[in-house]
């Protein structure tokens, strides 16, 4: 049976007024590629996620409550979490929001009765839906889940353990297929639409293709590469075809998974050496870009010239012993070409607005 959780409050609206003054700001280099914002407070408390939809609606997912900016991250909008979840993937479809969110196993109102299956101390998660952001209901639940996406208006395409479910949220009717049997994780982290009729998904052991709307799947990273790089967190698609992904490898293919080739990110630094980017998040552009949030700084780089790789923004801390004050870790990207960069650890976003396109001198060092 359905649970349905009323929370009486009211989302509001939150500005980016609350601004580090007290801290050093970000350095930015000589090449001025984007306009940064004042760096906006994330009263997130501990920070579980982010994530940029289809329509660029930025979502940040906090321990109690999460937030929404239709305006880049420049503002945000506060809503509740149903009381003891925490979201950790929201997206919005045909007017209604949608969410993954754990919880514990015992919880009064979204647990499993039978807990004997179940060691009480782990959470599990369960699948919720909404109206309004804030009054939540909980349509199935209490196994491992990870990401979803819709495949029409009534079918969600679920990441669960050791493959897919395919579910019609109308009837509740379902079809799950197992295909990952790794020695970590077997849960999807991500989806992709390649085309119409294909979906990438992205897992610890590689990415998998379905042309049948997720009944089968077929593992299109298999011996192509080593299995300590195929890791996927993050999967980039470019209007000619070329599919991108990136975890603990990074990696390129431009015949469909044929062949895939390793990506290096390196700059030439001031006194021209080949530096690499370590400890770093990325944003797969369509226009043909990488937007890099690495431990000293923000880079960008050509795809089809990584090596170029040029910092358009140094963090204030450039030793090797990192500053958490001035470090931004999170890297989410907007379809003009915007950015917003985030700090994990003290609960702050930078938003950058793109003030013109690239050209190729803006690259040569």
């Amino acid at each position: 049976m359905k649970t349905l959780f009323f929370v009486f409050t009211v989302a509001f609206l939150w500005t980016g007024c609350n601004v580090f003054n007290s801290e050093k700001q970000p350095k930015e280099e000589a090449v001025r590629l984007f306009n940064w914002e004042s760096p906006v407070s994330l009263q997130t408390g501990v920070f579980r996620g982010a994530s940029v939809n289809d329509l660029d609606h930025l979502y940040v997912f906090g321990e109690n409550n999460w937030y929404k900016s239709e305006n880049y991250g420049k503002s945000f909008q506060q809503f509740n979490n149903p009381d003891g979840v925490y979201f950790t993937h929201i997206d919005r479809h045909f007017g209604k929001y949608y969410a993954i969110g754990t919880h514990d196993v015992e919880h009064p109102e979204f647990g499993e009765p039978d807990t004997s299956l179940f060691i009480p101390i782990w959470p599990t998660y369960s699948f919720f839906s909404s109206e309004d952001g804030n009054n939540w209901t909980q349509e199935f639940g209490n196994f491992q889940m990870r990401a979803f996406t819709f495949l029409d208006q009534n079918t969600l395409l679920l990441s669960i353990n050791h493959g897919t479910r395919v579910y019609n949220l109308s009837d509740s009717s379902y079809t799950d297929s197992e295909f990952i049997f790794s020695d970590l994780t077997d849960l999807i982290n991500v989806f992709v639409f390649e085309n119409d009729e294909t979906i990438l998904a992205g897992a610890h052991d590689g990415i998998h293709r379905s042309e049948d709307n997720g009944l089968n799947w077929a593992k299109i990273t298999a011996g192509k590469m080593h299995r300590d790089y195929d890791h996927v967190e993050k999967i980039g698609l470019l209007p000619d075809g070329t599919i991108i992904f990136y975890g603990s490898g990074f990696y390129s293919t431009t015949d469909r998974g044929e062949t895939w080739q390793s990506v290096n990110l390196s700059y030439i630094s001031e006194d021209d050496k080949e530096e690499k980017i370590y400890d770093y998040d990325v944003h797969i552009s369509e226009e043909g870009f990488y937007y890099i949030a690495g431990i000293h700084g923000f880079y960008v780089a050509q795809i089809d010239s990584p090596n170029t790789v040029r910092r358009i923004l140094e963090y204030s801390d450039s030793s090797w012993e990192i500053n958490y004050r001035s470090r931004y870790d999170v890297v989410l990207g907007f379809s003009n070409g915007n950015v917003f960069l985030i700090n994990k650890d003290l609960n702050k976003g930078l938003p950058g607005t793109k003030i013109r396109d690239f050209t190729v001198s803006d690259f040569e060092n």
